[in-house]
């Protein structure tokens, strides 16, 4: 996920500080590694609708995470809404990108 992700992250993740650039991208490694150190995940994107508006695209939608503890117990369900924003797109090789 992390090799995907952009330099210029901006992280919102729920309940912890805003980061952004390297910084968030760093905090968001460290708390991905301790969750799977602790956890099987496994998440399921439902996108909603994608939007192209010029040079922009978003998309939103619902995240369904399921967590369930390595160490056994009861499994954690959570769906929470995401929006992902692209500030430029570009068509390489027929496909639509973030660059």
């Amino acid at each position: 996920m992390l090799a995907i992700a952009d330099p210029d992250l901006v992280n919102f993740s729920d309940g912890q500080p805003s980061e952004f650039g390297e910084s968030g991208l760093d905090a968001l490694k460290t708390r991905l590694a301790n969750l799977f150190e602790r956890f099987t995940a496994k998440l399921v994107v439902i996108v909603i609708e994608i939007r192209l508006q010029g040079d922009v695209a978003y998309d939103y939608g619902w995240h369904d995470l399921m967590l369930t503890p390595k160490g056994g117990g009861q499994p954690h369900p959570s769906q929470d809404r995401y929006v992902d924003i692209c500030g430029e797109i570009k068509k390489v090789s027929g496909s639509y990108g973030c660059t």
